[in-house]
């Protein structure tokens, strides 16, 4: 049996226990103890051992190993941590980890997940991949419950560590990393658990117990983790690993997720015509609840960076890009619930994140809105690097109704446009000169969508309506003209039929629209014949014809008529209703929130980690100090006196009480 990956991390273990700095935390004798408990696995282990070793042995003992490894976050001392902090004036503990601490936990992680690449099970089979999950499940249900105790921990420091590396020290970021890698290596044992494929959707949600702000700080743990020169012990599919970490992320969003079996059940009612099913109203507030929950999340987390950073590197960036645009639409679309709706699904002691009604949901997702449109030309640089066979009709959709939440950069958006339509009617020639019936480049659908992507980048239409004489067509701005003529062209070929289509889908158009007049411009420009239920105005003889008739250009939709397309169809009215799921618990987020005034930032309001206390008696976060003085030029963001770092000196009796309330909050004591 080979344990190569595990001996390794088990390597990792050892030298963690054996230092010294851990011996002050947690004590001469506990680090001892657990340092032999790590030795002693590792021998057993070794190649040639004397005694051999079978799986389900070397899971009870890696598993009871990993379990004692996250226990010693109980066992440190708070009170010498916080005198060692002081006369080394270092951040030597967080939270009751300390960087060897968190190193440990993460290779014994390592050393777990190198279990699930053992045996001769081949996990595409079904009956291999259960006997194989059999064999581990009893053992590693109580590592994933202890682990549950630390997440505090982890999901805060990974939500304060967020800062520019030069406003933290060397110390916060081989903490930061080390959480990183426990983030790694905990959806690496989830990943190989599953063992049939890329990590699904469902799984994530459901280890991170439904809390969103878990889930996404799990999956930026691992987005964020930059692989550098060294000595970490890393899974060998790190980078497929990341992949599907990201498309797993991405899936958060769908109605599946927000409603579990239970939308599909309803569903299965509504067919049947069963009493005592979601209304329309019910099914629209459960989802908006849903997505400004992982909106919030997601500004709480700083996800957008580390998310659009590994798309640009990513070796599936074209999938990659096109799952992360699905899940911005999905958490920036505007709320489509009735106001009225959510005081009868909603109960307010069950809220959790402060989402309690319509506008609260709104006020989320516009925050949400303002920090995306912060990334805008990472963003669409990505979006629009897609190659034309990426773009189907859904896909285009969905970057159009993105272009209105988070209008793309109009220079940009017009070269899109021209490499997608010129590639396209490229390809189109090139299929009718084998023969090919002749067809659009685009369908309507995605025509559509394009005008609308145009229109919300502001590029402007041609100053003459179609069929009045194309040829003369002329814009205003002639840098921003190559995009508008593009399209232009391929609005030119089509029939009659295929623009009244167009025409068609951009009136049932849901984005808001950010650009009335240019939208409208565009609109007008399309030269639709009139329905025949709507008869053409008489034009006079020596007159130029008249421009057919146009159903009037939607107005920007109202949140209460919007129906949602991923929503099932409206259930019959019914006496009693079940009520959309509410979280079964408070999520970190609010357990962290709900920390005393006096331990939490002066500036960000988060509870505080390494915290110092001006000459005013105020107490900052360290790194947010820095940042704070560096914006005002040496000026207390308080009361704008001048004020140094120098001036500042930890406060480790305040680290000592953030560090306790954390603990005792993980043990269920807050």
């Amino acid at each position: 049996m080979d344990y190569g990956e595990i001996i390794t991390a088990l390597q990792h273990v050892v030298s963690c226990a054996g230092s010294l700095r851990l011996a002050n935390c947690v004590g001469a004798d506990r680090a001892q103890s657990f340092e032999c408990q790590a030795q002693e696995a590792l021998e057993l282990l070794r190649p040639g051992a004397s005694t051999g070793v079978t799986i389900p042995q070397a899971t009870a003992l890696l598993c009871q190993l990993a379990l004692d490894c996250i226990g010693l976050t109980n066992a440190v001392d708070l009170q010498l941590a916080s005198q060692m902090t002081e006369c080394f004036d270092q951040s030597l503990v967080v939270w009751g980890f300390s960087v060897e601490l968190a190193q440990a936990i993460a290779m014994s992680l390592a050393a777990v997940a190198g279990l699930l690449s053992l045996g001769n099970h081949d996990m595409s089979i079904p009956s291999h991949r259960y006997a194989k999950r059999a064999q581990i499940a009893p053992y590693l249900e109580p590592v994933a419950a202890d682990f549950d105790m630390i997440s505090m921990q982890v999901y805060g420091a990974l939500c304060r560590f967020e800062t520019e590396a030069s406003c933290s020290g060397e110390e916060e970021r081989q903490l930061q990393r080390s959480f990183q890698l426990i983030c790694i290596w905990i959806l690496t044992i989830l990943s190989r658990f599953e063992g049939s494929g890329p990590l699904q959707t469902g799984s994530l949600w459901e280890w991170a117990n439904g809390d969103p702000h878990w889930a996404l700080a799990l999956a930026k743990g691992v987005l964020g983790f930059s692989e550098e020169a060294g000595s970490d012990v890393l899974p060998r599919e790190l980078p497929e690993l990341k992949n599907a970490v990201l498309l797993a992320l991405c899936g958060l969003g769908s109605p599946d997720i927000a409603f579990g079996g239970e939308l599909e059940a309803d569903v299965i009612a509504d067919d049947l015509g069963v009493i005592g099913c979601f209304s329309m109203q019910e099914r629209l507030v459960g989802l908006d609840l849903h997505r400004s929950r992982l909106a919030l999340a997601a500004c709480d987390a700083s996800l957008l960076q580390p998310l659009l950073a590994h798309v640009t590197t990513s070796s599936k960036q074209g999938e990659c890009t096109k799952a992360v645009v699905s899940f911005l639409t999905a958490l920036a679309k505007p709320v489509q619930s009735q106001a009225s709706a959510w005081a009868e699904v909603i109960a307010e002691a069950d809220t959790d994140t402060g989402i309690r009604n319509q506008t609260d949901a709104a006020g989320v997702i516009d925050a949400f809105v303002a920090e995306a449109s912060g990334y805008d030309r990472s963003l669409w640089g990505l979006v629009f690097s897609l190659a034309p066979e990426e773009l189907d009709a859904r896909c285009l959709g969905e970057v159009a109704l993105l272009a209105a939440l988070v209008p793309p950069p109009a220079l940009e958006a017009s070269g899109a446009l021209v490499a997608w339509t010129q590639t396209t009617q490229a390809v189109r020639m090139a299929a009718e000169s084998a023969g090919v019936p002749p067809s659009p480049a685009f369908p309507s659908a995605s025509l559509a969508a394009l005008v609308a992507l145009a229109a919300a980048a502001g590029l402007e239409p041609p100053l003459e309506p179609l069929g009045t004489g194309g040829t003369g067509a002329t814009w205003d701005d002639p840098e921003e003209a190559s995009g508008s003529r593009e399209l232009w062209a391929a609005l030119s070929a089509l029939s009659a039929k295929e623009s009244s289509q167009v025409a068609q889908h951009l009136a049932r158009s849901r984005a808001p629209v950010r650009r009335p007049e240019t939208w409208e411009r565009w609109y007008s420009r399309i030269g639709v014949p009139a329905a025949p239920s709507v008869p053409s105005a008489p034009s006079a003889p020596s007159a130029t014809p008249a421009p057919p008739m146009l159903p009037e250009p939607p107005e920007p939709p109202e949140p209460a008529a919007v129906p949602d397309p991923t929503a099932p169809p409206a259930a019959p009215a019914a006496p009693s209703r079940p009520q959309p799921p509410q979280p079964r618990a408070a999520s970190l987020r609010e357990r962290l929130r709900d920390a005393p005034a006096e331990l939490c930032c002066a500036v960000d309001g988060k509870l505080l980690v390494d915290p110092v206390r001006s000459p005013a008696g105020h107490v900052f976060e360290r790194t947010n100090l820095v940042t704070a003085l560096q914006s005002t030029g040496g000026l207390c963001p308080l009361t704008s006196q001048p004020l140094s770092l120098a001036d500042c000196p930890r406060a480790a009796d305040l680290r000592l009480q953030a560090t306790q309330w954390v603990r005792n909050l993980g043990r269920g004591r807050v």
